[in-house]
């Protein structure tokens, strides 16, 4: 009996639930996220010489969890600088920022407790992953 795992090309499962991601992101937001993939694996392919397949002596758990780490700080950096946009037209205008401001603190609150999320699902699966 053979202990050697399958490669399989990551890309590939992606593509074989895009009506998943269709189901969840709706049609042209399901295409451009599979566009965005898609365009992230020749970056990929160019960077490192293949395209991203499991089983390749990497960490994926770890891999997953810096990257969430990457997502909260990016999703920071925008609610920062997105504020400071806003507060600087409103100034401009003379109007007052403080409902506009309240909006988006709502939506990027919503994005980074959805990365947190993420990042909770991640630590539960751990264990399980690890003993693979």
């Amino acid at each position: 009996m053979s202990t050697e795992r399958t490669r399989v090309r990551v890309l590939d499962i992606v593509e074989e639930n895009q009506e998943h991601l269709t189901e969840l992101l709706g049609v042209a937001r399901g295409k451009k996220f599979t566009e965005l993939l898609t365009e992230r694996d020749r970056i990929g392919i160019k960077t490192y010489g293949e395209s991203l397949h499991t089983h390749n002596g990497r960490n994926a758990w770890q891999d997953a969890v810096e990257e969430a780490a990457d997502l909260y700080m990016y999703v920071t950096q925008m609610c920062a600088e997105t504020v400071d946009a806003v507060v600087k037209r409103h100034e401009a205008n003379g109007s007052d920022p403080l409902m506009e401001v309240s909006e988006l603190y709502g939506q990027f609150d919503r994005l980074l407790g959805n990365t947190l999320d993420t990042i909770d699902a991640l630590y539960d699966v751990k264990d399980t992953y690890e003993q693979t």
